[in-house]
Parts: structure tokens; sequence; C-alpha cells
């Protein structure tokens, strides 16, 4: 199945892009494959069906962040000659400081929803009967 290009934001795929961000294609290509990012938002959700909760969305975008960042840590390394420095653990760290913030966001989300859904208990549940020899036992 081919990446889509350009990006659908209304797509779970599309949004976890967005907050990676992944989503300009070099060569053809974007740094996950559509099948990729799906995985982690499947590693979000217990039946692989996306809810429509963006705390879900961001969870996903955090742990393709982690990815990043340890592929960035793995291959760059730190290197300087002379002319050229790179700093993958450099890079590595804003990527963690980054995915860290998105499981913030996503745990402060989560816990306002869950405040929204209060259990009312039912008045018409019936009482349960009487215990045996109670005198209201006696009326059964």
């Amino acid at each position: 199945m081919a990446d889509i290009y350009p990006v659908d934001y209304t797509s779970a795929v599309g949004r976890v892009r967005k907050y990676i961000p992944d989503t300009r294609q070099l060569d053809g290509e974007y740094i996950f494959s559509d099948e990729e990012l799906q995985s982690f938002i499947d590693d979000e959700t217990a039946d692989g069906v996306l809810e429509s909760r963006s705390f879900r969305i961001r969870r996903a975008a955090a742990w393709a962040m982690i990815a990043i960042a340890n592929d960035e840590n793995l291959i760059l390394k730190k290197i300087k000659t002379e002319d050229l420095e790179t700093d993958g653990p450099a890079v590595a760290k804003q990527l963690l400081a980054s995915a860290q913030e998105l499981f913030r966001r996503a745990e402060d989300e989560a816990a306002q929803e869950a405040e929204i859904f209060i259990a009312v208990p039912n008045p018409f549940t019936p009482s349960p009967p009487p215990f045996r020899g109670t005198a209201a036992w006696t009326n059964f």
C-alpha cells in the first residue's frame, strides 16, 4: 500500500504525522510509512480500532518520536571533523523531550475525559430481597 501524499490530516495516520513531524516526503518517502504509523496507533488501542480520542494519537506520535530518537542516537553519534559536526545525542534528547510532552498532554486529556463520565445510580434498581430470619422475610 502506497503512502498517502499529501498528508490526510483527517486520518489517524495523518494526525500522528503532524506531531512527529513527518509531513514532507524526501526522495519520495516519509520517515515512517503509513503501515509503521498505523502499528503505533494499533499499539495504543485495545482492539486496533481508533476511537476519536486525541490522547491515543498523541501517545502513538510520542512512541514514533522515541523510535526516531533512538535511531538518531544510534546512527549519528557525536562526530566532529574539521568542517562537519553532528550531535546525534543532542537531537535524540530534544526528540525525547518532545515525546515526553506529548505523553504529558495525552495523560492530561485522558484524565479530563475520565472526569466527564460519571456513573449515576439508577433510581429504578430494585432493592435486594430481605434476609431469611428477619420479620420482612415472612411477607414473601
